[in-house]
């Protein structure tokens, strides 16, 4: 295997899909290749929701793009993708009505080996004080917003309102990690929660909390205990259940393409009726 960082030489390979994991999308790169009948397959947030976050002008020159190269584009990952919107879909067509999509993810990291990944780019290791809340939650509500936009809307109720806010919490002693030193007194464990209202009412809540080390997190007065449960994905739907009244424990689902057009009716047909609850749960590690 050959690696290359000659886009012209990549397409020349005449590829029936290539699969496009950049750190930031490059409109260009994604046009060439869907002008030239390379499909795609990427994690771009971008491009979840038919690549509505685009905007409506760059959305459709990567349209236009798929037309002329007869090319196909597919957005999906784990999270987001299969926690926030393949499981959720499959626990929605067991309700009758919805009134609130909760996902929880808990992520244990002190296995990890990747210095920069922990210590640069999330912040585990620093002063308290370099945590920018707002920075790191609208980086997050950047990312997982459309993929929660969408199934709020499948589930009958749009958001109108988003609201998104981030915390950390610090490691009571020094203690080393896979992927190096981890200071007393430094952050050791996040947690970020992401809203989404219609009518004033909470209709999708989205909590990401990785740690650095899920028994290193000091619970203080100021700052709940975030590592209490670092372990897994959890997805709950409140509402009404289509004649399923007792908790139900999934494990995994299969997940259809999606492709840059018009999106599914997930929720056609689903009926707004009154109180009961169905409490899936789903839970695995990362």
């Amino acid at each position: 295997m050959h690696a290359t960082t000659d886009r012209a030489a990549i397409r020349a390979l005449a590829a029936d899909c290539v699969v496009y994991m950049p750190r930031a999308i490059d409109l260009a790169d994604v046009i060439a290749l869907l002008e030239s009948g390379t499909n795609l397959v990427t994690t771009c947030v971008e491009l979840f929701d038919g690549g509505r976050p685009l905007g409506d002008e760059r959305r459709a020159r990567i349209l236009d793009a798929c037309a002329r190269g007869g090319a196909s584009l597919y957005a999906t990952g784990s999270s987001p993708g299969f926690i926030t919107d393949a499981l959720p879909f499959a626990l929605l067509s067991l309700q009758r009505r919805v009134d609130l999509i909760e996902i929880d993810e808990f992520a244990d990291l002190s296995q990890r080996n990747s210095p920069h990944l922990l210590f640069e780019q999330m912040g585990f290791g620093k002063p308290v004080d370099s945590f920018d809340g707002s920075r790191s939650s609208s980086y997050l509500l950047g990312s997982f917003g459309p993929s929660l936009g969408v199934l709020a809307a499948a589930a009958g109720r749009p958001v109108d309102a988003w609201s998104c806010v981030g915390e950390v919490a610090v490691a009571r002693r020094t203690t080393r990690l896979a992927a190096g030193e981890l200071a007393a007194g430094t952050i050791a464990a996040q947690r970020t929660m992401i809203v989404g209202q219609h009518d004033g009412a909470d209709v999708v809540r989205f909590m990401a909390g990785p740690c650095a080390w899920r028994r290193a997190a000091r619970r203080r007065a100021d700052v709940p205990d975030l590592a209490r449960d670092a372990r897994g994905a959890h997805a709950r739907l409140h509402g009404e259940p289509a004649g399923q009244r007792d908790p139900l424990r999934v494990r995994g689902t299969a997940r259809d393409p999606l492709h840059c057009g018009p999106a599914a009716d997930h929720a056609g047909g689903s009926e707004t009726m009154i109180d009961a609850m169905l409490r899936p749960d789903f839970e695995g590690d990362r």
